[in-house]
């Protein structure tokens, strides 16, 4: 994981005030990293403004994990910002993006229902 994070001051002071929360050789999928766990220690604290990514995925791989951890950013005032994938929470746009694609991370897999059908031995849809 590569985090940037930034808290906003004022400009002259602006390069002083990054963090980066790194969690070398750590899956995405492991929600239990320590520099994630200390990136969420500071967002809880105040001490985070906006964390800033390349990608979600450089955060969480797993979209009901990071449906969870935008709840958090949200009830802690912390934006997050995907820059290759156009999510800003700052910004009406990048808020309906995240949720569009949080909506379609967390719907069932199609793949599961013919796995679930294949077991009961019925069609998908039918009932017993």
């Amino acid at each position: 994981m590569n985090l940037l994070v930034i808290r906003v001051f004022s400009n002259r002071d602006f390069a002083n005030r990054l963090t980066r929360y790194s969690d070398g050789g750590y899956s995405g999928g492991n929600m239990k990293r320590p520099a994630l766990q200390q990136l969420l220690a500071d967002c809880e604290a105040g001490l985070v403004d906006i964390i800033m990514v390349y990608k979600i995925d450089r955060l969480s791989r797993s979209i009901c994990d990071f449906s969870d951890l935008s709840k958090k950013f949200d009830e802690w005032g912390t934006q997050f910002v995907a820059v290759t994938q156009e999510i800003n929470t700052a910004t009406s746009a990048g808020c309906m993006m995240l949720n569009i694609l949080i909506t379609f991370g967390v719907l069932p897999n199609p793949d599961s229902w013919r796995s679930a059908d294949s077991l009961s031995n019925q069609p998908h849809g039918s009932s017993a």
